[in-house]
């Protein structure tokens, strides 16, 4: 639902289940990008931009 050129932003980014969310986005989420946070903290806020649009099938999953 995110739009194209949007940006999805997870802050608390030490937590275990912000980690699984981001776990999930780098290994099924391929029209995300992460970009660099502008502040240039490496912690608590993780940033990703859509990219292109998702073209992958309605059932894709890969473990994480």
């Amino acid at each position: 639902m995110l739009s194209f050129g949007g940006a999805l932003m997870l802050h608390d980014n030490w937590m275990p289940s912000v980690q699984k969310v981001q776990g999930f986005i780098e290994a099924n989420m391929p029209s995300l990008l992460h970009v660099p946070n502008p502040l240039g903290f490496a912690c608590c806020i993780t940033i990703y931009t859509k990219a292109q649009h998702d073209q992958r099938a309605w059932d894709h999953f890969l473990p994480f």
